[in-house]
């Protein structure tokens, strides 16, 4: 609201009373008629007028005293003053009004104020917990997968590593369509334009699920052959692998839709999904797995993820974020999608590929080595990728539409953010390795294999968080060849590594993640340098 220094001043001239007000820019004149006879020479002059609200209650309040002076007068002028008084009456509930206004306006405007002025890190905190809920009930589905097939079989936990390694990495890498979802959303502020992206991102994610549950159904026994299972595990690896693929497209629905309401910066709906998913997988475990094993487990995952994707849609129609009516993409609708996901999908595909090789490594162990790495596998979801992605996400959620200042404050609170979360993925990755690996098998010798390998992947969890939130940097910044390069380093060198140490009787659980951990290492500060470059 603009200041008005100014003097207000009310005079008699020629039979009228004047209230002038003069200021720097405008002069503002009032005239109120009164009779000749009844002209009125009080002089009273106001300084220091600090706001506009001040000078419309001073005009009020003049206005309302010389009506009243002027109510004394005889019955000859009663006409007259009756007329005065109702357009000074008029005039003073008008000016009160706008004085109200201008207070209201006010209020609003420090509201704005003091909510812009709010520590970021309070807004990226808000967003970032619910999304680790959500990503850490969502991977916890194959581990609780994991938890009952243990107890009925070690044969059968170990046939989880190849198929599970699968499904997840091809689910894994069909997120760059997320990714470009949520680039794309968070950027425009357009709701017609926003409906679209919606819808197209409908589409492709769901024909990519079909093609992914196609080529997982038909290719079950090569893939899980080709991660390294032989003998009894491969019938059951890819049993578990076809019937994970029937529900590929409902999987790809329920992820993508995810991504609508992290693009509105609403983390809580999507972590109630999950942790409905994960009740309804919890009870059909419980019921279907000590009769049925593998088959019982991969059926609950589906009937949970379906549940998951209905409850989605749901919330999504009543909070009309459903596209509707669904816009089908052009042939030219594609192009925006390859062209800013295309190096985020090789990106992916790289890091698929090196867990792929770190899995076949470990089932090339023995059974028991393999069945241990399934566990360590399960705690680096739990406390690396459901710490890691939030922050991912965090970053291509709030960076993009803020530039200069905002943008250098916003990263700051990211960095902070960040490295609480990175200590706190290495906590809880430690606590589950000295208290909860048990949940996840009762054999002895199993347990004592992932004991022996739990520091390093502690070590290698804090590093994948911060790594996660470089990488989301990059995505968010547009720096995706940087983002690319670094990858490609990290599976070229993770699987020369690998191959080296078999080939020279040094593989193990601990020498496996250890080496990875070191170059994750060397990943992590190359990103970093790249990205928070000036």
């Amino acid at each position: 609201m603009a200041q008005f220094p100014s003097a207000l001043v009310q005079e008699g001239w020629r039979g009228r009373t004047l209230i002038r007000w003069r200021g720097n820019l405008t002069s503002i004149f009032r005239q109120v008629a009164v009779p000749t006879r009844q002209r009125c020479h009080l002089v009273t002059r106001w300084r220091h007028v600090s706001s506009a609200c001040g000078f419309l209650l001073a005009v009020s309040f003049f206005g309302t005293a010389r009506v009243r002076a002027l109510d004394t007068a005889g019955s000859k002028r009663n006409k007259l003053v009756g007329w005065a008084r109702k357009k000074h009456g008029h005039h003073a509930r008008r000016d009160r009004q706008l004085g109200f206004a201008c207070r209201a306006e006010a209020v609003r405007s420090t509201s704005k104020l003091q909510a812009s002025d709010r520590p970021r890190w309070i807004a990226i905190t808000g967003f970032v917990v619910p999304t680790y809920a959500l990503v850490a009930t969502s991977m916890m589905l194959t581990a609780i997968d994991k938890a009952f097939i243990g107890r009925v079989s070690s044969l059968q936990l170990a046939s989880l590593g190849p198929s599970t390694a699968v499904f997840d990495c091809t689910s894994y890498l069909l997120t760059f369509l997320n990714t470009a979802t949520l680039a794309f959303l968070a950027s425009n502020a357009d709701a017609a334009e926003r409906g679209k992206i919606r819808s197209h991102a409908l589409f492709f994610t769901v024909g990519s699920g079909m093609i992914q549950g196609l080529l997982l159904f038909i290719g079950a026994f090569p893939a899980v052959r080709c991660l390294g299972a032989s003998g009894d595990l491969v019938q059951h690896s890819a049993v578990y692998l076809r019937l994970r693929s029937m529900g590929a497209p409902v999987d790809r629905i329920a992820s993508v839709s995810t991504q609508f309401w992290l693009a509105e910066k609403n983390s809580v709906i999507p972590m109630l999904a999950t942790i409905v998913a994960a009740g309804f997988n919890i009870v059909g475990d419980f019921v279907l797995c000590p009769s049925y094993g593998v088959v019982g487990a991969a059926v609950a995952t589906v009937i949970a993820s379906a549940v998951s994707a209905v409850f989605l849609i749901v919330c999504l129609e009543h909070g009309s974020l459903w596209p509707s009516p669904f816009q089908w993409p052009s042939p030219s609708d594609l192009a925006p999608f390859v062209r800013f996901a295309g190096p985020v999908f090789f990106a992916l595909l790289l890091k698929v590929i090196l867990f792929a090789l770190m899995c076949a490594g470990a089932t090339g162990l023995g059974i028991m080595p393999a069945a241990a790495h399934q566990i360590l596998v399960s705690v680096f979801f739990i406390c690396g990728i459901a710490f890691g992605q939030p922050l991912s996400w965090a970053a291509q959620s709030f960076l993009p539409r803020s530039t200069g200042q905002e943008r250098r404050r916003i990263a700051k609170a990211l960095i902070a953010v960040s490295s609480v979360f990175v200590m706190l993925s290495g906590v809880l990755a430690g606590l589950m390795g000295c208290y909860c690996l048990h949940w996840f098998s009762a054999d002895s010798a199993v347990l004592a294999h992932a004991q022996g390998a739990q520091q390093t992947v502690t070590i290698f969890v804090m590093l994948y968080v911060a790594f996660l939130t470089m990488e989301g940097f990059a995505i968010a910044l547009h720096r995706l060849k940087a983002c690319l390069a670094v990858s490609a380093v990290l599976a070229a060198s993770g699987g020369l590594t690998i191959l080296l140490l078999r080939l020279s009787g040094l593989l193990s659980l601990t020498s496996l993640w250890a080496s990875q951990a070191t170059l994750l290492a060397v990943a992590c500060i190359a990103l970093g340098l790249i990205v928070l470059r000036r």
